[in-house]
């Protein structure tokens, strides 16, 4: 899993769009995700996973335990 780290909305000529700062828990990686804003509301340390499809990464709310 990773962490939120903070959240920067964007304005795109597209779409409206979202940058997420992740630091991934296991290696203390860090990385920036751009993806488009969706219904999901994201806050500093919510715990999230990272969804490849496609060769495209997506950012969701990991489910409560």
């Amino acid at each position: 899993g990773a962490a939120l780290g903070n959240v920067v909305e964007k304005v795109s000529t597209k779409e409206d769009a979202v940058e997420l700062l992740l630091q991934l828990k296991k290696t203390g990686e860090r990385r920036a995700i751009v993806q488009a804003k969706g219904e999901e509301v994201f806050a500093p340390g919510d715990p999230v996973l990272l969804i490849t499809s496609g060769g495209k990464v997506r950012v969701a709310k990991a489910p409560k335990p």
